[in-house]
């Protein structure tokens, strides 16, 4: 709640609720869901897949002076679907299909730039192959299984042996590390080989700093399948299922990636391994001590590496978090605009992730939220979660002057989350506060036409719905279903034309532009031909601004002319003492139910 308001024409903001989620065309920063994203632990998957509680590979949203963008943790807050017309963009050899408003990391300033601001031969930043992931195939979990018998693990096996009781040597074949992430891994996927183990406690004697596990197997049916997963296979999943086991036995990470081995041999076939990825490697070598094997390059050569190979260890990965972004630089190589398709949405925690190798923003409808969240706002601990105040509810009641009052410009009233009772003790305060105008804005307009039947609507109560275009002009045969003294609509974002709006049951219509980074452009002859359908129909206009990224600049002077045409209330609170907007001098037709209250 707020005593004062930054909605032009009220006085104050009361908002019960907090948080909420996209449905319209007013989302912004969409992505097809096979859209491969970058998750932390360095495999890309489809960000149809993404779920809340993901983490992703992300990175610093802004530049700070004297400082370098470093990756970071990007934790996935909340997913959208919606359908929107489409754009397919090419950087470099990349491709991925978008939305017009979706926003790229690009070189140089402005930093943040529109998929439909891009040309041809801008550069945009980029980070990782995002073919480089490979599948948990049968070759990749046999390769891994045998680079991890030759790191770290003991096999005892020849086909010729018979029983040790016959004098032969005992067979077995056994993995023990600290690590159980390694054995989980392993016990699953030697089940797929019909090769049956269990993580046990493993014996080292005293002196270990650590408990070591183990897994093990002596049935000699098992060892000759194992046998057969360690032979050398021609396939790149094996190899990069034999860089993974060997990583997570011999491996580390510590500002260089590196694998170590007594054997300059098993560098060498490491080295070779790597070559056929495209892995830059270097050996080097060391008297008295292990030699290792240098993976060369800086953090985006280190992620193709880690993803390619897979590791088990996300410890061995993190160390590559708080590092620079070394991201590279691609040019713009094609923009074509396609139809209308089903897409996806995301918020993480930094605000950016990484989506089919590119440098790229998610939603910004939520930054205030989680704005507020990291300044500590205790109303917006959840951040942009639908959060509900009952301690709120009372506030109209302790405010004495009369107010115009803005009902929860953080969230949606009529949120599928935000329970019946509650709505209705929201509506009971107002009607309790008849002093006071209070004017509710929804998206969710099926909701409100279920629900609207059941609760009571003051004179003093002012319904809204948005309409950013006519893909979403639905919403107003579901308002004019409410019996509210007056029902307006919010044409903002204006992100497309709307003609032939059925203003008859219709009592005010605000318009304004988008703001902000990566506003969409709002055309003049869209606000004419509201401005003119007002005229006609005899409805109050309010035009907001122009918007833009620099909305002050921009004004909200239409043709020369300020428009701030109010609908006037038959209560005292029908002028703000705060704004000082006039009411509309115009003539309205009587409402359809003479009993919810009159329009001027």
């Amino acid at each position: 709640m707020a005593s004062r308001s930054a909605i032009e024409w009220t006085d104050a903001t009361w908002n019960p609720v907090t948080g909420c989620s996209k449905i319209s065309a007013g989302c912004k920063n969409c992505l097809a869901p096979e859209t491969q994203v970058l998750f932390a632990d360095m495999t890309w998957r489809a960000i149809g897949d993404v779920k809340p509680g993901d983490t992703l590979v992300g990175f610093d949203e802004h530049l700070r002076l004297g400082h370098n963008r470093a990756i970071r943790e990007a934790v996935v807050q909340r997913v959208w679907r919606s359908i929107q017309p489409t754009i397919r963009l090419r950087v470099g050899e990349r491709e991925v299909i978008t939305t017009a408003d979706h926003r790229w990391l690009c070189e140089p300033r402005p930093w943040w730039r529109r998929t439909d601001r891009l040309r041809l031969g801008v550069r945009v930043r980029v980070f990782g192959d995002h073919t480089s992931s490979r599948d948990e195939s049968t070759n990749y979990m046999a390769g891994y299984i045998a680079g991890m018998t030759l790191g770290d693990g003991t096999f005892r096996f020849d086909p010729s042996w018979r029983s040790d009781k016959l004098g032969f040597p005992q067979m077995y074949w056994r993995v023990a590390v600290t690590d159980r992430e390694i054995l989980d891994r392993l016990t699953r996927y030697l089940a797929g080989a019909g090769v049956r183990v269990e993580t046990r406690p493993f014996d080292s004697g005293e002196g270990a700093r650590k408990p070591i596990w183990k897994v093990e197997t002596r049935a000699k049916s098992e060892l000759r399948a194992i046998a057969d997963m360690c032979c050398e296979r021609d396939s790149a999943d094996w190899r990069a299922g034999w860089l993974g086991g060997m990583f997570d036995a011999e491996g580390s990470h510590d500002r260089n990636l590196r694998i170590s081995q007594k054997e300059v041999a098993v560098l060498e076939r490491a080295a070779k391994y790597a070559a056929s990825f495209g892995i830059a490697t270097r050996i080097e070598r060391y008297n008295g001590c292990s030699s290792t094997l240098r993976i060369e390059g800086g953090a985006q050569e280190k992620a193709d590496f880690l993803s390619t190979v897979r590791p088990a260890l996300q410890r061995k990965i993190n160390d590559l978090f708080g590092r620079r972004l070394d991201a590279g630089l691609e040019e713009v190589t094609g923009v074509e605009r396609l139809g209308e398709r089903e897409v996806v949405d995301i918020q993480t925690s930094t605000g950016t992730f990484i989506a089919a190798g590119i440098c790229t923003h998610n939603c910004y409808a939520e930054r205030m939220a989680l704005r507020l969240q990291a300044m500590g706002q205790p109303r917006y601990a959840n951040g942009f979660s639908v959060t509900l105040h009952h301690d709120l509810l009372d506030a109209p009641r302790r405010w004495r002057s009369p107010r115009f009052v803005f009902v929860n410009s953080m969230s949606d009233l009529f949120h599928e989350t935000v329970p019946f009772p509650f709505i209705r003790q929201v509506f009971e305060t107002m009607v309790e506060c008849p002093q006071h105008v209070f004017q509710i804005l929804t998206k969710r307009s099926k909701r409100l036409r279920e629900l609207g039947q059941r609760l009571p609507w003051p004179e003093n109560v002012w319904m809204g719905v948005s309409v950013e275009d006519a893909r979403v002009m639905f919403r107003i045969e579901d308002l004019v279903q409410v019996p509210a003294a007056v029902r307006f609509l919010s044409c903002e974002p204006l992100i497309g034309p709307l003609d032939a709006l059925p203003l008859d049951r219709i009592g005010w219509v605000i318009v304004g532009g988008e703001s902000g980074p990566g506003a969409r452009p709002m055309r003049r002859e869209w606000v004419l031909s509201l401005l003119g359908q007002c005229r006609e129909h005899n409805v109050p206009f309010f035009f907001k601004q122009w918007g833009g990224v620099w909305k002050k600049k921009a004004g909200r002077l239409l043709d020369g002319t300020t428009y701030d045409e109010l609908p006037r209330a038959p209560f005292s609170a029908s002028r703000s003492k705060a704004t000082g907007m006039r009411v509309a001098a115009l003539t309205f037709r009587k409402p359809l139910q003479p009993n919810i209250g009159r329009y001027l």
